[in-house]
């Protein structure tokens, strides 16, 4: 009984991944456009450094065209001085180089003015479309998890069953100081989290975690689908069961000597968890897939620098 496997919060664990695929995929867009460090040498070049990119070196005749035009950031304006080169190209900004008047007239001395265009390098267009790929995967998946996970719906109400147990801790859970629920940990099992939500109980809950006493037997009315399958484990564990929020248990009735006594109103009103709504989770999902699909295509028409 002491022993718990732990089962991970894939619905969570997932919707995490996806946002940080997203951050890598801006902050690989950013780093295109930050240039770190630029060295003149001796022999008629130059070295250019992007951020989280090795520094490359060009010949001054490699620069073909250049663009410089206003722009702005929360800090305030400055100039910006794109170099298209032969098979690179790269950013100038007037906030961020002390000598901006002076790389500027050194650089534009070659190739011609042109208006401003975005460009890539070959190895910039191939990872920017294994990021989308990747993202895209992690945007199926979830929508994957969604109809795995999903249990159907039960038309007759749950059987609920009760558990008596020592409590070991009590905790307020809250959203912006506002009380959301009390989460419960009992002694038998300690790998569980029982929460008794606001919503359910027509109680308030303000004063639950003080009424509670630690270290005595408290019984709590649950799910009988929950005591057999976690608990007691008489029961198989559906897919759903295992990886949607597996530690946590609807609490729908707590009781404690004479001095606590709450119970749910509508306890035939208790459903089996269906654990996701796959629908809606793909109508989400699939907005960011067309995000996706969008970012390819803008991807796919952007000129590659240095291509014939």
């Amino acid at each position: 009984m002491l022993e718990t496997p732990y089962y991970p919060n894939w619905s969570t664990l997932l919707i995490f991944f996806l946002l940080g695929g997203f951050v890598v995929l801006m902050w690989f867009v950013h780093s295109m456009w930050q240039t770190t460090a630029i060295h003149m040498l001796n022999d008629g070049t130059f070295s250019v450094k992007k951020a989280e990119q090795t520094p490359t070196q060009h010949a001054y005749t490699s620069i073909l065209a250049y663009n410089e035009r206003p722009s702005a950031s929360r800090t305030g304006t400055f100039m910006e001085l794109t170099i298209y080169l032969t098979d690179n190209w790269f950013v100038i900004r007037s906030n961020e180089f002390r000598d901006y008047a002076y790389l500027k007239e050194t650089f534009t001395q070659y190739g011609q003015a042109i208006a401003f265009k975005t460009v890539l390098t070959k190895a910039e267009k191939i990872r920017l479309r294994w990021l989308i790929i990747a993202q895209s995967m992690l945007i199926l998946v979830n929508i994957a998890f969604g109809y795995l996970a999903h249990n159907a719906v039960e038309k007759t109400p749950a059987p609920l069953a009760s558990l008596t147990d020592v409590v070991v801790r009590v905790k307020e859970n809250r959203n912006k100081s506002r009380l959301t629920g009390v989460t419960l940990t009992l002694r038998g099992f300690p790998g569980y989290s029982f929460y008794v939500a606001r919503h359910t109980f027509d109680n308030r809950l303000d004063t639950l975690r003080y009424a509670i006493r630690p270290n005595q037997p408290i019984t709590l009315l649950l799910r009988q689908s929950d005591l057999q399958k976690k608990l007691v484990k008489t029961e198989p564990l559906t897919f759903g069961d295992k990886y949607d929020h597996y530690s946590e248990i609807s609490i729908f009735g707590v009781e404690q000597g004479d001095f606590v006594r709450i119970l749910a109103p509508n306890l035939t009103d208790v459903q089996e968890p269906t654990h996701t709504n796959p629908i809606q989770r793909t109508c989400l999902l699939g907005f960011l897939l067309l995000l996706c699909w969008v970012g390819w295509i803008t991807v796919d028409r952007q000129p590659v620098i240095g291509a014939d």
